[in-house]
């Protein structure tokens, strides 16, 4: 059982399978944990009228659901990969490549809405915000977008792939094709990351090169460097996030090209990052929000008093229940 052939085109070491496993195990976990905290978010926004109107809020409302739909994908191709054995075929009747292909656009989905919320966020530091950028991160813009996306991966997956294949690795089912479909769904991906760390510098420089102006304009001093540090420390993130997820499969695919082996470390270092983003976009943009903070203490609070006061309402009952019996006795 060293080398077990499951597939003509296809052989797989047991260790290799092992860190795919494990790997797939990470996401499961990470595609719970995001479902579980995107759910939240979107629970507080959307019961909220006061939040509702606020549009930065409402594109934080979209990131959340796409991300809820990465997170769902992740479920899913974990629990298909995860149900096979070592000496068994990875198979779901086609599914997986329909699988796999809604993950990679819920991904480059989830990346390019955070990519918008950066542009909003650039257009805001502005006095008079632009009527263009205004109109390109519209709420009812974003889902035409998210809808291209969606077209443009299963076109590139159905294109490359081969469809008669029932295997969920992405290598087989891809084949030749392997190499240029990678590009396709990957390159984006990485020029989105990119424009996302380029815009939140741009944002900075102006929150610092325009300090002063913008506390006129907030208020607060303490507000405008509040902001900034946000800012700031999203950046951070996200330029982490670039090194560790988006430059290892570059790396990978530089690797491949040049005919060099023994890039499967590569390969499972960023696939198991790339399950983070998800979990990371409640933190780093719904829980940062004081009013989605304040909504949520509000909540906590309600249901902690509805307690205390059921239980005391409990604790009473009893009270009158054993000095009635006792007047009776």
């Amino acid at each position: 059982m060293n080398n077990i052939t499951v597939n003509s085109r296809y052989q797989c070491s047991e260790e290799v399978y092992l860190s795919v496993k494990l790997q797939f195990i990470i996401w499961g976990w990470n595609g719970i944990f995001a479902l579980i905290f995107n759910i939240i978010s979107i629970i507080l926004i959307a019961t909220n009228s006061k939040l509702q109107k606020n549009p930065f809020l409402v594109l934080i409302l979209g990131l959340s659901i796409s991300s809820t739909g990465l997170g769902v994908c992740m479920i899913f191709i974990s629990a298909i990969v995860l149900a096979c054995d070592y000496d068994e075929e990875l198979t779901f009747d086609g599914g997986c490549v329909a699988g796999m292909a809604l993950l990679k656009a819920m991904q480059l989905c989830s990346t390019f809405h955070t990519l918008v919320i950066c542009i909003f966020q650039y257009n805001s530091t502005f006095a008079v915000m632009n009527d263009n950028i205004k109109r390109f991160t519209s709420w009812r813009l974003v889902p035409v977008w998210h809808i291209i996306i969606v077209i443009y991966i299963f076109v590139v997956f159905y294109t490359c792939a081969d469809v008669t294949s029932f295997d969920c690795n992405e290598d087989i089912f891809f084949g030749q094709n392997w190499i240029s479909a990678s590009c396709f769904t990957y390159l984006p991906l990485l020029s989105t990351f990119i424009l996302v760390i380029v815009v939140y510098g741009m944002t900075v420089s102006r929150l610092l090169r325009n300090h002063k102006s913008m506390v006129a304009l907030v208020g607060r001093k303490e507000l405008s460097e509040k902001r900034l540090r946000h800012n700031v420390i999203t950046m951070g993130l996200f330029i982490c996030l670039t090194i560790v997820l988006v430059l290892p499969k570059f790396a990978t695919l530089v690797i491949i090209c040049c005919g060099f082996d023994g890039f499967q470390l590569i390969k499972f270092i960023s696939g198991v990052v790339c399950g983070f983003k998800p979990l990371m976009d409640p933190v780093l943009y719904t829980l940062r929000i004081e009013e989605i903070r304040n909504s949520l203490k509000i909540t906590c609070k309600l249901k902690r008093s509805n307690r205390i006061d059921q239980d005391s309402a409990v604790t009473t009952t009893d009270v009158k229940t054993a000095s009635s019996r006792l007047h009776n006795i």
